[in-house]
């Protein structure tokens, strides 16, 4: 009897401890998996060199290769992903290179702003997915995309003050992704992106005037 008593406290334990090695290792591996997000992540900002000129030309490769869904906040988002990625490594260089204290200080809040974005920017993309398709916006959007690359190609010299090739760029830079967040105003549907949007158009004017110094 007592031999029998043995023998299923011994099963029970090792059903825990089984039990506690699954979660442990299920842990461990989601951790995993996290890291390799995060380095995939990284990896995709470490590609963004260059200099200014390497992130001008980057930003219009990224997005002459992007194929449009139609769906306005699906669209935005996904555009205003490659957009924020190169405004914060524009941001960086100032910060890390630039000579004007008080540009820095705007390129550093400027780099902050953006990265909060563009979180929520990816955690919309990775929870829904394209539903509507508008043509109105769809074409407004590939002429928005056409006319910020003409821009970006004629602003293709640099006068070799670091601090004033910042300002200018991360100006043209803004104005652009102004008109990406009017098209969402404009034709979105989620209540949230077109908040979003809403923010970044008062935000971006009052950053535009502080770079070209008004």
């Amino acid at each position: 009897m007592k031999a029998n008593i043995l023998i299923a406290t011994i099963i029970v334990l090792v059903f825990f401890y089984n039990c506690k090695s699954g979660n442990k290792s299920e842990n461990e591996n989601a951790g995993d998996s996290a890291v390799l997000e995060e380095k995939s992540d990284s990896a995709e900002m470490e590609e963004i060199t260059g200099g200014f000129m390497g992130i001008k030309h980057h930003s219009m490769m990224q997005k002459d290769t992007l194929k449009l869904t139609g769906d306005p906040d699906y669209d935005f988002a996904v555009v205003m992903k490659i957009h924020h990625r190169h405004g914060i490594a524009m941001a960086n260089e100032e910060v890390k290179y630039g000579s004007d204290t008080a540009m820095r200080s705007l390129a550093g809040r400027i780099k902050e702003s953006q990265e909060k974005e563009l979180k929520e920017i990816q955690d919309f993309i990775s929870n829904n997915s394209p539903q509507n398709k508008d043509a109105t916006f769809q074409s407004q959007m590939q002429d928005n995309m056409k006319r910020a690359k003409e821009e970006m190609n004629k602003s293709t010299s640099m006068s070799g003050n670091f601090d004033r090739d910042f300002s200018s760029l991360m100006a043209l830079h803004h104005k652009q992704g102004l008109e990406l967040a009017k098209s969402e105003v404009k034709f979105g549907k989620n209540a949230t992106m077109k908040k979003m949007a809403q923010q970044m158009i008062k935000q971006r004017n009052m950053e535009i005037k502080q770079l070209e110094g008004k």
